[in-house]
């Protein structure tokens, strides 16, 4: 049986682990004072764009396209952004809840779903904090 790696190291993994944790958190927590300053709108799936990557010309982007009525009556069609690109997030022809920034929302609009506002830093940081919780067991474990 190999021995635990030296106290420094453990300590040293258990600190960068709990900053990514750290971090993760302090981006859920801007996401969501951010979303008060974007407006709410309801729209639809309308298309699924492939894109073609510009780095890798045979990688492909599935992106979907939603219509929506914006705030000062004009209906639009526009590429959501964020985490809303994968091909699981919606289908053409479904109703769903957008966020958008008025002033740009070409730029903006993403879906209103707690799974993509906050998934990808959620997940990544709950295993950071488990990775952290280990690693101190085991640092814990070593001082005894």
């Amino acid at each position: 049986m190999s021995e635990v790696p030296n106290r420094r190291l453990l300590i040293g993994l258990v600190a960068g682990c709990s900053l990514v944790a750290l971090l993760c958190a302090a981006h859920v927590a801007w996401t969501f004072h951010s979303i008060g300053a974007l407006t709410r709108a309801e729209g639809r799936i309308v298309e699924i764009e492939a894109l073609q990557a510009t780095v890798n010309p045979r990688a492909t982007t599935l992106v979907p396209v939603a219509e929506l009525v914006t705030a000062d009556g004009e209906t639009r069609r526009l590429r959501l952004s964020g985490s809303s690109n994968s091909p699981f997030c919606c289908e053409v022809g479904e109703a769903v809840a957008l966020l958008y920034d008025p002033a740009s929302p070409e730029d903006s609009v993403r879906l209103d779903h707690p799974g993509d506002l906050y998934g990808p830093q959620a997940v990544f940081g709950l295993v950071a904090l488990g990775f952290a919780a280990v690693l101190a067991l085991a640092l814990r474990g070593k001082a005894r």
